[in-house]
């Protein structure tokens, strides 16, 4: 906590509490008794690591999973980009071809080759 916003709410921090800046102390902390026992304390930290845990495995799996959609939208716009390249040359091929069938029509429909 910065020190300017400990000076303006000092007063409505319990005397137990401690307060520090991240590299000075600027209230000590007491001990205090238990309110509950133990290991009750002990269930409650088990369910708020588990709970945190989750928390964080949901997020990875979700990372994953956003990582997985990207690659596949990768290349199926891969895909379509030579397919339709593919399309392209395929047209290409046959507009050549009737153009050589054309002028050697003769040949094509054996005419002069026996």
């Amino acid at each position: 906590m910065p020190e300017w916003l400990f000076e303006e709410v000092k007063d409505e921090i319990p005397k137990f509490v401690g307060v520090t800046t991240g590299d000075r102390v600027l209230k000590k902390a007491k001990n205090v008794p238990l309110e509950l026992p133990e290991k009750e304390l002990y269930i409650n930290l088990v369910c708020a690591l588990n709970r945190e845990a989750n928390k964080y495995y949901t997020n990875l799996d979700k990372d994953k999973l956003s990582k997985y959609k990207s690659a596949i939208n990768k290349y199926m716009k891969k895909y379509e980009n030579e397919s339709n390249e593919m399309k392209h040359w395929k047209r290409e091929y046959y507009k050549l071809r009737q153009q050589v069938e054309g002028n050697y029509e003769e040949i094509f429909n054996c005419n002069i080759i026996k």
